[in-house]
């Protein structure tokens, strides 16, 4: 409802959302999500995304153990080389000790990693917080961060160096924006992210990201299981790994 009535607003205005939001149409360079499977498969698909241009791929690992996992990240950024980025997303299935060695362990390895994302459980506050102290990787909050009080919650006890906004977590842009601002305010950085949404949800995903400076990092690649969407080119132009904002 919220996005709604923001695109609402927008037509009303007769401009685009993203200059609603204060910003001209851009682009958007996105990274690509690599779920959890056989290290072959893994490997396999990190290089055909470094083949069709991605410069940065998310891969999710907590299913099988830390020093499983820690060879995984080992044998894939070996296999894409140092010039990509890689981030990952443990949704919350590791602890903090665990953490600490896998950071450390890619760290002297010097692994091109751009932060860890919500490594521990959401409400593992003080384990985030020593995180984000002793881990040589910066630490991303995804299911810590859904509303405007959390944001705050997690800011002050130093508790992330990233947030991670999604607007099917915040409930619309409303709540995305205060995030960020406060973010903005205290020095930290957001990713816009997504998850299995439709076409309207990440082109205002994506508006809001091109609007706000304070976004560093994009996660909305599924927009790439909306190819064949009718809708798609009302909003948004696709080109390898280029998410293009139309007026």
């Amino acid at each position: 409802m919220d996005i709604a009535l923001y695109q609402l607003k927008a037509k009303e205005n007769n401009e685009s959302l993203v200059n609603l939001l204060g910003s001209e149409k851009g682009k958007l360079t996105t990274d690509y999500t690599i779920s959890i499977g056989s290290d072959d498969h893994m490997v396999s698909e990190a290089k055909s995304l470094v083949k069709d241009g991605f410069t940065a791929i998310k891969i999710k690992l907590g299913n099988n153990s830390v020093s499983h996992d820690i060879k995984t990240i080992q044998k894939i950024s070996k296999a894409v080389g140092p010039d990509i980025s890689l981030r990952i997303d443990c949704n919350q299935a590791w602890n903090y000790k665990d953490t600490l060695k896998a950071s450390r362990i890619w760290a002297q390895a010097n692994l091109n990693i751009d932060f860890i994302e919500q490594p521990v459980l959401k409400d593992a506050i003080s384990d985030l917080t020593l995180l984000s102290e002793n881990s040589p990787y910066p630490i991303m909050a995804d299911e810590s961060v859904s509303s405007y009080q959390d944001a705050i919650n997690l800011i002050k006890h130093h508790a992330c160096d990233y947030i991670n906004i999604k607007l099917m977590k915040t409930g619309g842009l409303s709540e995305a924006i205060k995030i960020n601002d406060l973010a903005q305010a205290c020095g930290i950085k957001t990713m816009v992210g997504c998850m299995i949404e439709p076409v309207e949800s990440i082109a205002a995903a994506a508006a809001f990201a091109v609007a706000n400076k304070n976004v560093k990092f994009i996660d909305l690649d599924s927009i790439f299981m909306a190819t064949q969407d009718p809708d798609l080119g009302k909003y948004l132009e696709i080109k390898n790994n280029e998410i293009i904002l139309k007026d």
